[in-house]
């Protein structure tokens, strides 16, 4: 067929072809047999019009189902979100019940500014998510993975064990990108970390080895960081780094033949104790004692220890820091050099070695906060607790007035406090060791956490009728605008502080002056005196030294502004004044203040004791917000050393912001010391509480003529009597710092912990016309002080308990006071009805017959309302009556006071006989009631307990021990039966084998080791008693086992002792306070171990309560209730660890019973 012939075929099909076609479309409609279908099969879907047979039906309309609402609608809250989310998967809407919103909006007309919902977004399926990732999915794979885990090591169970054992952190990090390779070059970086001191070395060793690490070793935290990175691969780098540690170490030891030749100019670091220097220095030291021969060179050291120290700090910065900051080295090393080539005589004027020591520049642990919220598995309980707590806080703060207990604004930690000033009863005001006067007691119970900057000294230097130097003795810089341009921030490396409450030295180094000063800061604060103890006051006397050969003028100025130290009370009626007056010998000038603070009277008052040969000048009234008046006031100083009076024909209004200063200007002759001395009062003779309801007169206006009595009066009676105060004191002082068997961190602790029987928001009333008191109480006055600064209840009787070994030794009448105040109570009921927050159920105020947990609120009205408490009804706890009795019982032994005891035995009696009706199953011990009804009030218990179980034996002896002197001979018979029963019953429940286990239920934690367990038989020996009721073998084992868990494994005896851990040796975390070390506790454990002859145990185990709180965190002067392992506190300034005065009253004892001991052998 021809080419051309086939092209018209297909152009112009033949009728065949059209035929075939028809044929074919035919064919696929056909439904006939396959022999009329040709060669084609027909695929019939659907009914032919041929074959249709009836009217043709009319196509409605497609039903669609309703479709149901997004599944997250329908789910359960209370389903389980692991069986909804197993695994990772794209983002579902339908399925995550949560408002989520994911993209970029560009403009407030798109979507309205919002961003797109869930519902179809693709950005949120785009993203990874992590519902897969929830706690309780971790919780099942770590329930999975645990099957293959070994145990963790027993030996591991802290911070400190593992960083013991297992010295060496290897770091390596792993990297998540979107890239195709999941490959990263970081990733093979590997990094060794660790502190020096936890190898091996001798002197020579170390030394090669610091010169081997190089730059990778750290000297501020004797640290060694090897990082290895230049392998392709982790293990690669982590063998190289493990090498090269083996290689240092190995090599460091080795001692080649050259390194004999080594000479000083080759050390590391300048090594003061084996230095010519120090040898030199011994030998001028030894030459100054009046004996040379007989001293040695431990005692020489130590008697000049400032001294030695100071020089030794500046020959090293020379030595060693070479020259970076080389002048300023050199500039101190030589003033350094001056000063010790001067014979410096001002540190002798120290009276005491003894005390906190600080210098200005002292760095503390800045990890330590304050203690925020619980672990997740305690904060479910608190839950409810809270919500009730939200709506009592919020209406306080609409009245504006403060919660009791702040939950929400727990005080920040300020690591500035030294001793504060101020006797009991009367308002303190605490005192930075920097110089700063801080936290301000003024109005009765309510505390000011704040830095008034113009309450501050200042000196200025003059030789030759001009001004060389002034300056402002504080560190920080003024911020005030009238007091900016004052120069202030006194270099910190120039200022030392020790202190021994109720004193404090100061002393400051006056940079390139060759003159130094010492600042001797007191206040009466003298045990068995209830006069002056009382009083409102404050001296400060400087000691001027001139070292230079030439005399000098040295001006002291002493400022200070009206209010109080925030603007949360209303103050107004301000006025100030200058006085002059002279007094039987004693002349002085001075600056009054007078001011009405929350509509009581307050006067400030400062006097400066005019001598022979020195000037006092004063300035009143000026703004320390005003540029002009402030600057004015420092040109005044500066300018010949003395301050000028402002003359103006109107009298200036006072304000808020309003200042006035003292200034004593006195001539130093070469090599010489002067005085100049300062009195301090702050006179505020009428209170009233909160609520006003009653004006209240303080104990130390009945001394004066309330007529004539103002702060110049007591500013003179300061002047009189400082140095009778300074001999009572150190009488009082001297026969424990003389004690050679006692450490000196203890002789500092005892006295500085003293310091919140005046600065605990301590109030001391005289309230001798009220006839309804009991005569104890007017005869020597209403004495309360504070639970803590930040829990504001008025005499806490279950904390009391540990505290109350301070007063009874110290002030024994003012403890029998406050027992009469509880006495009075117990026979009272207050009906009123209240919600308790932790239950949320109503009960009274104050059941008859029951002890009240508190005597008030000073923001309320103290012992008209009692029971400010409001998180428990704490006419429930279990402790509280049992703690009354041995108090009672404690302070008979201790005064000898019978018609004490003959006044309280009837609310004794009283009692004792709602103790029995707490003891629920008859076994003769009072039952905890499974929620935390004690002390521990975060810490539940059920049926019989180790705390309150020990606590009730206790009571029942020293009840049957009151009623043998009451000569009661029922209730002798009464309390005999009773305590067999319950030394039985405590026994048979309690007593494991080695220890007193929590508590008798059957709870996992009911074995917990507790610290405090002993508490009752800690009261018993304090009284004289032994072991009739605590067997000497069980707490002798109680003792150890406490001391091998709760102190060494906890925390390696450096923090104190916690207050529970498990029998396996763990943390015990059932509660927040179980997993808390009680500063208290820890005391009143350690007195215990005296008695029992646990002497160096008890040492270290305080020790490290007081090293904690004063040299690592700052808490100096504000020591908290509690302290965890996680740097963190609660509650600072607070009243339970008073109880340091148990140890003392034990070593006292545990003497007389050796002694006696001794005797009878």
């Amino acid at each position: 067929m021809s080419f051309s012939y086939l092209k018209l075929q297909l152009k112009l099909p033949s009728n065949n072809m059209l035929s075939f076609v028809r044929t074919f479309r035919q064919a696929q409609r056909s439904t006939g047999p396959k022999s009329q279908m040709g060669e084609f099969r027909v695929l019939q879907l659907t009914q032919s019009k041929g074959s249709r047979s009836g009217p043709m039906k009319k196509r409605g309309k497609p039903k669609f189902k309703e479709v149901p609402p997004p599944r997250y609608l329908r789910m359960s809250t209370d389903q389980d979100w692991t069986n909804v989310w197993p695994t990772a998967a794209t983002f579902k809407q339908s399925v995550v019940p949560l408002p989520i919103t994911q993209g970029y909006v560009s403009s407030d007309n798109e979507n309205k500014g919002l961003p797109v919902e869930k519902y179809a977004n693709a950005e949120l399926m785009k993203i990874p998510n992590f519902f897969h990732l929830t706690p309780n999915h971790i919780k099942k794979h770590c329930a999975e993975i645990k099957k293959y885990c070994t145990p963790w090591p027993e030996e591991l169970n802290s911070d400190e064990a593992c960083e013991y054992y297992l010295p060496i952190q290897i770091t390596t990090h792993d990297y998540l990108t979107s890239t195709p390779s999941i490959r990263d070059s970081r990733a093979r970086v590997v990094k060794f970390n660790f502190k020096l001191t936890q190898l091996e070395f001798d002197e020579h060793s170390r030394d090669k080895f610091i010169r081997l690490a190089g730059q990778r070793y750290n000297t501020d935290t004797d640290e060694l960081t090897l990082v290895a990175d230049k392998c392709p691969y982790r293990k690669q780098n982590y063998d190289y780094a493990q090498y090269l540690l083996t290689a240092l170490y190995f090599e460091s030891w080795k001692t080649e033949n050259w390194e004999q030749d080594k000479t000083k100019n080759d050390w590391q670091t300048y090594y003061w104790d084996k230095s010519p220097s120090r040898t030199r220095l011994l030998d001028i030291l030894k030459v100054a004692e009046k004996d040379p021969s007989s001293v040695d060179s431990k005692s020489v050291l130590e008697h000049n220890k400032k001294l030695v120290e100071r020089y030794r700090t500046s020959i090293t910065r020379v030595q060693d820091e070479g020259v970076e900051n080389e002048l300023k080295n050199l500039t101190d090393y030589k003033n350094d050099i001056i000063v010790f080539m001067s014979s410096s005589e001002l540190d002798k004027l120290v009276s005491t070695k003894y005390g906190w020591h600080v210098s200005f520049d002292k760095e503390f642990d800045s990890q330590w906060k304050p203690f925020s919220r619980p672990r997740v598995r305690q904060l479910m309980e608190f839950v409810p607790l809270m919500m009730r707590y939200l709506h009592v806080w919020y209406k306080l703060k609409k009245e504006k007035r403060r919660s009791h207990i702040d939950f929400f604004n727990p005080i920040s930690l300020q690591q500035i406090y030294g001793a504060p000033i101020g006797g009991l009863g009367c308002g303190t005001i605490g005192r930075g060791f920097k110089g700063e006067f801080c936290r301000y007691q003024l109005v009765p119970g309510l505390y000011e956490f704040y830095t008034v900057e113009a309450n501050t000294f200042t000196v200025c230097i003059r030789r030759r009728h001009a001004t060389v130097y002034c300056q402002v003795l504080i560190t920080n810089r003024l911020r005030k605008k009238g007091l900016n341009s004052w120069n202030s921030a006194f270099p910190k490396e120039n200022g030392y502080y020790q202190a021994l409450y109720p004193q404090s030295w100061t002393t400051y180094d006056l940079p390139g002056q060759n003159v130094r000063l010492l600042c001797k800061q007191l206040s009466p604060f003298i045990p068995n005196d209830y006069k002056d103890s009382s009083l409102p006051v404050a001296s400060f006397v400087w000691y001027i030294e001139n070292l230079n050969d030439e005399p000098v003028e040295v001006s002291i100025m002493f400022t200070w502004q009206a209010g109080s130290a925030s603007n949360e009370f209303l103050c107004k009626d301000i006025s100030h004044e200058s006085i002059h007056i002279s007094k039987d010998d004693i002349s002085a000038t001075g600056i009054s203040i007078k001011q009405t603070l929350r509509d009581m009277n307050l006067e400030y008052c400062i006097m400066g004791k005019k001598e022979p040969d020195n000037i006092i000048t004063t300035r009143t009234n000026f703004n320390v917000e005003s540029e002009i008046e402030g600057r004015n006031v420092w040109l005044d100083l500066t300018d010949d050393g003395r301050l000028t009076e402002i003359e103006s024909q109107s009298p200036r209004i006072a304000t808020l912001n309003s200042a006035s200063c003292v200034c004593i200007t006195t001539t130093v002759e070469p090599k010489s010391i002067k005085v100049s001395e300062f009195a301090l009062a702050w006179h505020m003779p009428k209170i009233k509480f909160g609520y006003g309801s009653k004006i209240y007169t303080k104990w130390y206006t009945k001394f004066f003529d309330q007529e004539t009595l103002n702060g110049t009066v007591l500013c003179l009676h300061t002047m009189n009597n400082r140095l009778t105060w300074e001999e009572a004191i150190n009488k009082w002082q001297q026969p424990v710092l003389d004690d050679s068997l006692l450490p000196d961190w203890y002789k500092s602790a005892l006295f500085n912990e003293s310091y919140f029987i005046a600065d605990g928001g301590s109030i001391w009333l005289d309230v001798n016309d009220d006839t309804a008191l009991p005569e104890h109480i007017r005869n020597w006055g209403r004495f309360g002080y504070l639970e803590g600064h930040e829990y504001r209840m008025m005499n806490t009787y279950d904390v009391h308990f540990y505290a109350s070994f301070a007063l009874i030794q110290l002030w024994p009448q003012l403890e029998l006071s406050i027992q009469h105040d509880y006495a009075t109570s117990i026979i009272c009921e207050k009906l009123e009805s209240r919600a308790y927050l932790f239950c949320g159920q109503s009960g009274q105020r104050k059941t008859l017959h029951s002890v009240p947990h508190d005597l008030g609120d000073p923001d309320e009205e103290p012992w008209l309302l009692i029971n400010a408490y409001i998180v428990h009804d704490t006419a429930d706890w279990k402790d509280l009556g049992l703690k009354y009795v041995l108090q009672v019982y404690r302070d008979f032994i201790y005064t000898q006071n019978k018609q004490f005891l003959i006044d309280l035995w009837p609310t004794i009696k009283l009692v004792m006989n709602r103790v029995k009706t707490q003891d629920t199953d008859g076994d003769g011990i009072v039952d905890n009631g499974g929620f935390a009804d004690q002390t521990y009030d975060a810490w539940a218990a059920t049926g019989a307990s180790a705390y309150c179980g020990g606590l009730h034996i206790a009571a029942l002896r020293a009840s049957m021990e009151m009623a043998q002197i009451m000569d009661d001979t029922s209730s002798i018979d009464e309390y005999e039966v009773w305590l067999k029963l319950a030394k039985k019953s405590y026994s048979e429940k309690l007593w494991n084998g080695e220890y007193y286990s929590y508590d008798s239920s059957s709870s996992i934690h009911c074995n917990s080791i507790m610290s405090d367990q002993l508490a009752g038989f800690w009261y018993l020996r304090l009284c004289g008693h032994k072991y009739e009721d605590f067997e000497k073998d069980r707490v002798d084992s109680t003792l150890n086992k406490i001391f091998k868990t709760n102190v060494m494994q906890f925390g390696n005896g450096k923090l104190g002792a916690v207050n529970g851990m498990t029998k396996a040796g763990q943390l015990e975390i059932v509660s927040m306070q179980s997993e808390e070390v009680w500063t208290g506790v820890t005391y009143g454990l350690s007195s215990t171990m005296i008695m029992e002859d646990f002497k160096h145990e008890a040492f270290l185990t305080s020790e490290g309560i007081y090293n904690t709180c004063y040299n690592i965190a700052g808490l100096a002067f504000q020591t908290p209730e509690a302290l965890t392992r996680e740097a963190r506190f609660r509650s600072c300034g607070y009243m339970r660890p008073l109880s340091i005065w148990a140890i003392q009253k034990a070593i006292e004892l545990s003497r007389l019973e050796a002694n006696s001991n001794k005797n009878q052998i």
